[in-house]
């Protein structure tokens, strides 16, 4: 995992949250979310030098944050 989180992932992410008006992330949430936008960006940087088993570990932790973003913003969705 990088060591350090870009703050322009963490800004995008809140980007994202702002562009839909009550779509509120919690901000643990923001900040694991900007960590899998980091961590994208580092595995594509980076491939050649990846241990397989931390990606493995990542993407599994990683599609829990994704699945609680989607159910966020499909109630923000649904109630209008």
């Amino acid at each position: 995992m990088p060591p350090m989180t870009p703050p322009e992932d963490l800004q995008a992410v809140r980007n994202l949250a702002g562009t839909f008006p009550g779509l509120q992330l919690d901000a643990q949430l923001d900040e694991r979310l900007a960590k899998a936008a980091g961590f994208r960006n580092f595995v594509a940087r980076a491939y050649e030098h990846l241990d397989m088993k931390r990606v493995h570990a990542s993407a599994k932790e990683g599609s829990s944050n994704l699945l609680a973003f989607l159910r966020i913003a499909r109630g923000v969705v649904t109630s209008r």
